[in-house]
């Protein structure tokens, strides 16, 4: 789905360019762009996403000074070139784009057959939907608090390198910087609410503290997204995270577990790009043959199922999780990975079974796949362990921001 979003556009003509032409091809395009929220600028505006409209050959040159002057507010935005059937305009929008792509910059054209073309409008409306969460991207904070788990050896980065490729900051606490020295903080002032769907219990109260605790530091440190290192928490305070990171992905809170800053980070896109929601799983089971994936994890969001019941977490038997059960439907797998945060495995499936398995993480979708390739791909070139699972098929908008973005 893709969300108004204002810009602004620079029409840029050549000197010898009549001023009828000027005047004619302006307004051929004003009523259309102006239906979806673009506005005319003489000057870069750093509030506005920024598009040009090429009138005229012999811009190639002003283009590329209107990139230099604008570069400095609008760092790594792609370039968005507006070329039509006249004077020349395609031509120069791409020996302009060529030349600015020799000199690292990020761009596209977007041919207009006129003013009102609807699929060009709704391809542009589309960039700079796209060039809005990359601004909230950009803006976001994640927190790690504690550190990534052990076992995620292809999964822990340089947190500097989060925001060098993706514009995210990244902020690292000490568990007991948010959780206090002693296992009795856990328990102090505790308020637990009756939570439909859980028991009102000790367990349940450890995990709603642990909910309350999570919600309240991050806001007050700002924090877009966050990762928790569950295993020592459960060591060092007789719980799970379990509960309360499912609750905080519900709550608009990118909430990821392990420490997996790779995957938390996919979560954070996924809200800012799709506005919805998505499951960080484990891949517990794979059949190429069939075309067929099992997916399992305990922080299942609750928005995301259409029934759940308590449980425990899987492998300690303790905490709050949840076992979800999610409706037959269409899906959206994801993985980023790779020595710098530059690489994905992206394919839609189809989700058509949920499991009950003992000897699994709680919640369990079985996936579907219309080709065989993404599984091996899976299996030959991994990117690491989790894979983030968000509703609807997407595949397509988010390889188009991702190559407009990262690649």
């Amino acid at each position: 789905q893709v969300h108004p979003a204002g810009f602004g556009y620079i029409p840029v003509a050549s000197a010898i360019t009549g001023r009828e032409i000027v005047a004619a091809v302006t307004s051929e395009f004003a009523e259309g762009l102006a239906a979806v929220n673009g506005r005319a600028l003489n000057q870069p505006d750093a509030e506005l996403p920024l598009v040009f409209l090429v009138i005229s050959g012999g811009t190639e040159a002003m283009i590329c000074e209107w990139v230099a002057q604008r570069n400095e507010s609008f760092g790594r935005e792609p370039v968005l070139l507006l070329a039509h059937p006249g004077n020349n305009a395609l031509a120069a929008s791409l020996e302009a784009l060529a030349h600015l792509r020799q000199k690292g910059h990020r761009g596209e054209i977007l041919f207009f057959r006129n003013g009102r073309d609807a699929k060009a409008l709704e391809q542009l409306q589309e960039r700079i939907h796209f060039i809005s969460a990359h601004r909230k991207l950009g803006k976001s904070r994640m927190g790690l608090i504690g550190r990534p788990s052990e076992w995620l050896v292809a999964s822990t980065y340089d947190k500097v390198l989060f925001q060098s490729v993706w514009g995210v900051h990244v902020a690292a606490y000490e568990l007991a910087h948010v959780f206090g020295e002693s296992a009795g903080a856990m328990l102090q002032d505790a308020e637990t609410p009756s939570v439909s769907g859980y028991a009102s219990s000790e367990a349940f109260q450890r995990a709603y503290r642990v909910y309350q605790i999570l919600a309240q530091f991050a806001a007050r440190e700002r924090l877009d997204a966050l990762s928790l290192e569950c295993f020592t928490l459960f060591l060092q305070y007789g719980t799970h995270g379990c509960f309360a990171l499912s609750r905080l992905n519900d709550d608009g809170i990118a909430a990821g577990c392990e420490g997996d800053l790779a995957s938390t980070l996919t979560l954070l896109w996924i809200r800012h790009l799709l506005g919805q929601s998505a499951w960080m799983a484990n891949p517990v089971e794979i059949d190429v043959e069939s075309r067929t994936l099992w997916l399992a994890h305990c922080t299942v969001p609750a928005t995301l199922v259409s029934a759940f019941v308590e449980a425990t977490h899987f492998e300690t038997g303790c905490g709050v999780a949840l076992a979800g059960q999610f409706a037959p439907g269409p899906v959206t797998v994801v993985r980023i990975g790779g020595a710098r945060l530059d690489n994905i495995w992206l394919a839609e499936a189809e989700i058509v079974a949920t499991g009950e398995s003992p000897h699994r993480c709680r919640t369990q979708a079985l996936l579907n796949f219309r080709e065989a390739s993404p599984l091996q791909e899976l299996l030959k070139n991994p990117l690491g362990n989790h894979i983030v699972l968000t509703p609807g098929h997407h595949g397509d908008a988010l390889r188009r921001w991702w190559e407009l973005f990262i690649v």
